[in-house]
């Protein structure tokens, strides 16, 4: 069964039998759902209980590992005191207002230009270059749809259920130059993932802490080319490690601007622990860096 029809049998599969909050509230249906979701993708199905590779690790860490401190620092605002408490409020965009309902979002007095986000997910933002230009309208219908949607039923990831969901006017910033996504396993930074383009191709390179080139890469294409090592490396590594003390497994998202290191986020699950790792081989390899916690 080749993966293209495998991922439509789960699609189908999925609209038949739409997740829901009982499916995240069960262990036994949550790994149903995962398994069901983990071999459309791999043609294979994954060992939930003595898992060892990466991908496996990041579905058990869905199913017995959703602390609350993951609900506070997966949401977009209330991450903000816990980065500030434990590196320094510096590092963090500014953000200008935030809303709870979409009715209510107005662009009056902020600047001419700002990124408007939700709180609750991931890829659930617009760029506003030109706020005397934006279509009120739309802006509402897009934000009402954020609103809408509960994110941990995307990708089965609980943490997300629980956050109050808003939407937020946050500080462009129109100075970076490059994005750093740094792998903590157990609170050690592991690898450092350099894209030079953000918001554009997401070609990606990863790098040891010592900054030497590495052989594989993660769902994106690789990034060609001499990276050269950050000035602030040892910053990046130190405030990183510090942000993910508390976690088995953490990947900080970091912008470097000219202003020096803006915090993006905490991502608990890259890809949903859907990592399509070439060669595949290091799916394993890096699971290996992983030691599970006790079960919650």
């Amino acid at each position: 069964m080749n993966r293209l029809f495998r991922l439509v049998r789960y699609w189908i599969h999925r609209h038949l039998h739409p997740v829901n909050e009982r499916t995240l509230c069960s262990q036994s249906l949550l790994e149903r759902e995962l398994d069901w979701a983990y071999y459309a993708r791999y043609g294979e199905h994954p060992n939930l209980q003595d898992p060892t590779t990466f991908n496996e690790k990041m579905q058990w860490l869905k199913i017995h590992d959703a602390v609350p401190l993951k609900t506070i620092c997966a949401d977009k605002l209330a991450v903000r005191p816990y980065v500030a408490q434990r590196v320094g409020e510096e590092v963090l965009p500014q953000v200008f207002r935030t809303w709870e309902r979409a009715e209510d979002v107005d662009f009056h007095g902020l600047p001419a230009s700002f990124v408007l986000k939700a709180n609750h997910g991931s890829g659930m933002m617009s760029m506003v270059n030109d706020m005397a230009a934006a279509d009120m309208q739309a802006t509402r219908e897009a934000c009402a749809q954020w609103l809408d949607t509960d994110f941990a039923l995307t990708m089965l990831e609980r943490w997300y259920s629980d956050i109050p969901r808003k939407v937020f006017a946050e500080e462009l910033l129109d100075d970076i130059e490059w994005e750093y996504q740094v792998w903590c396993f157990n609170g050690k930074a592991r690898y450092v993932g350099a894209m030079h383009d953000p918001h554009g191709s997401n070609e990606k390179q990863f790098f040891t802490p010592d900054w030497k080139r590495q052989p594989f890469v993660s769902s994106l294409p690789i990034l060609e080319g001499e990276v050269e090592r950050p000035d602030d490396l040892e910053t990046l590594l130190d405030y990183s490690e510090r942000l993910a003390a508390d976690f088995a497994f953490v990947r900080v998202d970091w912008y470097s601007c000219t202003q020096g290191l803006r915090f993006s986020e905490l991502t608990f699950t890259p890809a949903g622990g859907f990592v399509q790792w070439t060669p595949r081989e290091y799916d394993a390899k890096l699971g290996a860096l992983l030691n599970l916690p006790a079960e919650n």
